[in-house]
């Protein structure tokens, strides 16, 4: 357990890394790889008359380029506005220059940063997951999540809030 606050001063660099930790763990939780699935077997789906046309009459094959062509698109839009949106959001709450400072105590997490002091029940949360740079806290009956720089966490502090989460 934290007994005094771990603090880390916000930079460009610590943004890009807690952005990269954030953003694979959109990208990877349940929701996203079904919608990963789907996209991609819409464009397996959408690439076997495009073979078969390229193979038969190339002639056909550029109409049906169209539509893998839209389903490859909407993955890579897929990836940017997440990535955008977490850049975004991380921004918002930590600016650059900032200070962020983190307790865990005995049933509460209290995070302090430039957008005022927050003090958070665990039982708000239900997933804990550490990357590199940030530690990510999904919020219960909801998609939310609360992202903090993997600095003010430690070891020990990540080990509680799983055994306390789940």
């Amino acid at each position: 357990m934290t007994e005094a606050p771990r603090r880390v001063r916000v930079d460009r660099d610590l943004l890009t890394r807690m952005s990269r930790d954030a953003t694979i763990f959109l990208l990877t939780r349940p929701l996203s790889i079904v919608v990963w699935g789907l996209l991609g077997a819409g464009l397996l789906w959408t690439l076997a008359p495009f073979g078969t046309a390229l193979a038969n009459a190339p002639s056909q094959a550029g109409r049906l380029v169209v539509m893998p062509a839209l389903f490859a698109g909407v993955m890579v839009l897929y990836v940017i506005l997440t990535i955008t949106s977490v850049r975004r959001s991380l921004a918002v709450t930590m600016p650059e220059g900032s200070t962020v400072s983190v307790i865990v105590g005995q049933r509460e997490l209290r995070v302090e940063s430039a957008r005022g002091t927050s003090r958070i029940a665990f039982s708000s949360f239900r997933r804990v997951r550490a990357g590199r740079d940030a530690v990510m806290l999904q919020l219960r009956d909801s998609s939310a999540m609360t992202a903090l720089p993997r600095a003010v966490v430690s070891d020990a502090d990540i080990a509680r809030l799983r055994a306390e989460i789940g």
